[in-house]
């Protein structure tokens, strides 16, 4: 957990140009008309790369701990009260035909008509650029306005200046550009040093599990006397367990979030102003007395961009419509050719408690994001599909199937 919130912060201080001093800044942005002092926020979407359910929810508290502005892992949203944010995945456009892609934007858009980002790169991300601009178009004069488009994948910074200049000239100046792509520190500081035209960055692999520093180098001394007190931070050790027995209650989330925010803004003044407001601390009491009836439910496991897209799916009336998706490994880990599987029982369990709570419903209607009526069908939403799933350890290939999940449209793909 203490390497997943470092790691965090150090990619939200690489996010806000701390990686640069003012010459280099100045330089930047006589090149390129960027400021890499802007304030760009940082959300955490590590819930499909992380060790298990439980790694996920520690990845994601620390993550906000670190100073990420969200987290795309509903459940932790819920559990610890932080910012649920979700975009579209790939598997989203590719559900309608390839010469239409400008149709599954404007299908999300109708579904999101204030909350619409674009994922853009799945045929050609200049090409999905222009469509986005069209739609964008669209939302303006009906009354809305495009929140953005994500990169995820290619020459980011090259694209990103490209991918402005057709927002601009298509009168979209607000619309955000959200990048993500296996991010880390190191990456997004070569990218704003070419004049990446970002806004906000999305970051999983790197951040929710640690990146390349997934663990800490921790080392046990023996001492002559046990003290309590200040170390060289702000904070020093303090007595949390005496006899056995708790002493004090646990720090709050949002305890915990505005104490890393406060730490790291004495280093470096400029990192004040990006960490996130802490969440309210009734939000999170209240959340408290309600898991206990949710505790067998695992409806909001999942990222949010599953429910935006599920809800899209449902307002355009295919939600019925029958799709089969293939899970495999794109390159097996340590430069070999072949993996290992596992999990296959502990997925199982989650699928058979997979199901909305009362609770769970009540707290996806407070964001207003999502359609009413397509809450109420989440009510009886059971996964009513079929899998085919290699046993545990057997050997893969990379982009050998190890899983295949058949069913309607949103029970595959959630």
């Amino acid at each position: 957990a203490t390497a997943i919130a470092t790691t965090t912060a150090q990619i939200v201080e690489a996010a806000r140009g701390a990686g640069f001093d003012a010459k280099q800044a100045a330089r930047i942005k006589k090149r390129f008309g960027i400021d890499v002092y802007q304030p760009r926020l940082v959300s955490e979407q590590g819930l499909r790369r992380a060790q298990g359910l439980v790694a996920a929810r520690i990845a994601s508290r620390s993550a906000a701990i670190g100073g990420a502005a969200s987290s795309s892992h509903v459940d932790a949203a819920k559990r610890y009260g932080l910012l649920a944010k979700g975009t579209m995945a790939h598997l989203f456009v590719t559900s309608f035909p390839s010469s239409k892609e400008i149709e599954a934007f404007r299908a999300y858009a109708r579904a999101h008509p204030d909350a619409a980002v674009f994922l853009i790169d799945t045929y050609g991300t200049l090409s999905g650029a222009n469509n986005a601009a069209l739609v964008g178009q669209e939302l303006k004069q009906a009354g809305h306005q495009l929140i953005g488009v994500r990169l995820d994948s290619g020459d980011i910074a090259a694209l990103s200046r490209q991918v402005r200049k057709i927002l601009d000239r298509a009168g979209l100046q607000q619309a955000k550009i959200f990048a993500s792509d296996d991010l880390d520190a190191p990456r997004i500081k070569k990218m704003l040093s070419r004049g990446a035209h970002l806004d906000a960055l999305g970051v999983g692999t790197r951040m929710s599990t640690g990146g390349k520093q997934s663990y800490l180098r921790m080392r046990v001394r023996r001492v002559k006397k046990a003290t309590a007190g200040k170390g060289r931070g702000k904070d020093g050790m303090r007595v949390v367990l005496r006899h056995g027995r708790r002493q004090g209650r646990a720090a709050a989330t949002s305890e915990a979030i505005a104490r890393a925010a406060q730490g790291l803004a004495k280093l470096a003044g400029r990192l004040k102003d990006a960490m996130p407001k802490a969440p309210a601390k009734s939000r999170q009491r209240k959340k408290k007395r309600s898991r206990a009836k949710d505790k067998e439910t695992t409806g909001l496991v999942l990222d949010k961009y599953h429910l935006t897209m599920a809800n899209a799916f449902w307002n355009e009336g295919k939600h019925q419509e029958r799709a089969a998706f293939n899970s495999y490994v794109r390159l097996p880990p340590f430069g070999k050719d072949h993996i290992v599987t596992s999990g296959l029982s502990f997925f199982l369990e989650h699928l058979k408690n997979f199901r909305f709570s009362d609770s769970d419903i009540a707290y996806l209607g407070e964001a207003g994001d999502l359609d009413p009526k397509f809450l109420d069908y989440l009510r009886t939403f059971r996964f009513r599909g079929d899998i085919l799933a290699m046993r545990e350890g057997s050997v893969a290939f990379g982009h050998e199937p190890v899983m295949q999940v058949t069913g309607n449209i949103i029970e595959a793909a959630i």
